[in-house]
């Protein structure tokens, strides 16, 4: 069995910053949404997994959660 884990976080960083800036009609920012779908498509095209598995970091300002945030969890 072949398993594609993917690091959502570090894919949709790249995926904003590696491609020129987009908008939509409403002002929005879709790059990060587009350059994963794309890095995402060329991965599972190349490796042919039988199952993937993704996952993303978040980190929150919140005196409820500690600051490394839930990372790690």
């Amino acid at each position: 069995m072949k398993l594609l884990v993917l690091d959502g976080n570090s894919i949709l960083n790249r995926a904003f910053y590696g491609i020129k800036l987009l908008t939509t009609k409403d002002g929005h920012y879709p790059n990060a949404l587009v350059g994963f779908l794309n890095i995402f498509q060329k991965l599972r095209d190349q490796t042919e997994p039988d199952r993937i598995a993704g996952g993303h970091c978040v980190r929150y300002e919140s005196a409820d959660i500690p600051p490394q945030g839930l990372c790690g969890l």
